[in-house]
């Protein structure tokens, strides 16, 4: 903090002027101003200790979570929010929804199937399973995702394109990945695929239709 004193608080004050009639130089003022700061706000002492971090988007592609899950991981306090507005009858809401961290960051930043380990207990020592997010391969598996089947982008006009395999699609007789044709339609820099794709003959995305199955699967 000296430093920071020295080479960018001390100059401001001296060149506003605000040096103190008791005889201070710039420097000594700065410093009188911070610590009198961080004593009446209680923190002095624990200022820049701990940094937290909170990132907040309309949605994210899956390298920010992956490198969100894997920062949060390590110890470091991120957390990403989802924000969607709403409308109910005249009033406009905004929708809040925690994406990061979970309980399992790992499901965010690689490819997983259900395992024998997916069991666990609660702290109510109930037995219950974790959540996993299948990819594409596991909702070409199920039947949700097959080639030739027409997609579209969640609230987008003229979005719709065909799926090709499960890396690429077919859009206006382009081949381009799923990521990319999202940017054409969209014009946003990345695009979470799964929360905002809807296969044909659905009104459900994809993220919402492996839940669904998840939940089932749960069942059988």
């Amino acid at each position: 903090m000296e430093t920071l004193v020295n080479k960018i608080y001390a100059p401001y004050i001296e060149k506003k002027r605000e040096i103190s009639q008791q005889g201070l130089t710039a420097v000594e003022q700065a410093q009188r101003n911070l610590n009198t700061f961080l004593e009446s706000n209680e923190s002095k002492g624990i200022f820049n200790k701990k940094q937290r971090i909170i990132l907040v988007a309309s949605q994210f592609d899956d390298q920010t979570l992956s490198a969100c899950a894997w920062l949060s991981n390590n110890n470091v306090d991120i957390s990403c929010f989802t924000i969607e507005p709403l409308k109910f009858a005249d009033q406009l809401f905004i929708d809040f929804t925690k994406i990061l961290p979970v309980q399992r960051n790992e499901d965010f930043y690689v490819d997983l199937a259900e395992s024998n380990s997916s069991i666990k207990r609660d702290n109510s020592n109930r037995i219950s399973k974790k959540r996993y997010l299948p990819r594409m391969k596991e909702l070409f598996e199920w039947g949700i995702l097959s080639p030739n089947q027409k997609v579209s982008i969640k609230n987008q006009d003229n979005s719709d394109a065909t799926v090709v395999d499960e890396k690429t699609v077919s859009f206006n007789e382009n081949i381009m990945s799923y990521n990319q044709w999202g940017k054409v339609v969209t014009g946003w820099s990345a695009m979470s695929v799964y929360e905002w794709i809807i296969p044909e003959g659905q009104t459900k995305t994809l993220h919402e239709l492996r839940l669904e199955r998840l939940d089932n699967r749960q069942w059988d």
